[in-house]
């Protein structure tokens, strides 16, 4: 048993920015559609509890910077990436309607790529996006669990001691989410900032991932046109072939193409002074550009 979105049966329009609206509407934020008073309601909800348990992961490290750095440290670390990840955040919430005329755009162009090879090269790079992006998504959501798990085995290892009642991450809320009965709401309340963190992180970095991935299909399927309608010009066709063993109509046209292709020049000889008529009656009759050289020098 594996995601349904990982199948070959998963329809590939699905996998457009995949992760990032998944992750974005486990947060509340939706680009292509209104947003409904709950999803409104929820995304306020979940900005306040990451912006308020940075400040209580500022005021644990704050607490023990002098004490135990240590312990100061493992409170500034998840601070930094939680600041910076509400950063985005909030880029995203304020660039909403530039985002989802992005989104929309890129749709509009990789809809049309449907010729030959295309469609396995989008194919390719849709499914690498989302691989990529979920799996980020699982080892984030991985790492908030870890710090669950550590809380859990800090409670078991001390089971013999008076009860501390610690948070998941270093954060520190004002007494009465210390002890009972708050102390399991607090618990969840401070576990769920770190899933905020790990969707709100998700979604923004891979959406600039995934927009990296979608761009350098389209570049390859401007490539693929560019040689499809160049593949018959041959531009060196008329000046490599022997065209000095044609008729004399025929040799004409291409003395004419190949002058037209050159950048024009100027030769300054003393005693001799270029001019179309000599040049032609010097290809007529020798039908080289060697010997038009050598005469020339």
């Amino acid at each position: 048993m594996y995601p349904k979105y990982l199948s070959k049966d998963y329809p590939l329009e699905k996998h457009l920015f995949f992760v990032t609206r998944y992750s974005f509407g486990l947060l509340g934020l939706h680009f292509e559609r209104l947003p409904s008073i709950w999803s409104t309601c929820w995304l306020i909800f979940n900005f306040v509890n990451l912006l308020h348990c940075c400040q209580a992961e500022f005021s644990f490290g704050w607490s023990y910077i002098h004490t135990s750095p240590l312990d100061a440290m493992d409170a500034f670390c998840p601070l930094a990436c939680s600041l910076t990840t509400l950063f985005k955040m909030a880029c995203m919430w304020s660039s909403r309607v530039e985002v989802a005329s992005l989104i929309k755009r890129i749709r509009q162009l990789t809809e049309q790529q449907t010729e030959g090879k295309r469609t396995d090269l989008k194919s390719g790079y849709y499914r690498l996006a989302t691989l990529l992006c979920m799996l980020i998504f699982t080892l984030g959501s991985i790492n908030t669990a870890a710090f669950v798990l550590r809380s859990f085995w800090d409670m078991w290892m001390h089971r013999h001691l008076p009860f501390k009642y610690d948070m998941p991450f270093r954060m520190i809320f004002p007494a009465v989410f210390h002890r009972m009965p708050l102390y399991p709401l607090a618990y969840l309340y401070s576990t769920w900032s770190g899933q905020v963190t790990v969707y709100a992180f998700v979604a923004t970095d891979g959406f600039f991932f995934s927009f990296t991935l979608y761009m350098t299909f389209l570049l390859k399927a401007l490539r693929m046109d560019l040689q499809r309608i160049l593949q018959p010009v041959k531009s060196e066709a008329a000046y490599n072939s022997y065209w000095y063993m044609w008729n004399r109509e025929v040799r004409q046209r291409i003395y004419l193409l190949i002058m037209r292709a050159q950048r024009p020049i100027t030769v300054q000889v003393p005693f001799f002074a270029p001019s179309l008529p000599v040049f032609t009656s010097v290809i007529k009759f020798t039908g080289s550009i060697v010997a038009l050289a050598k005469t020339i020098l």
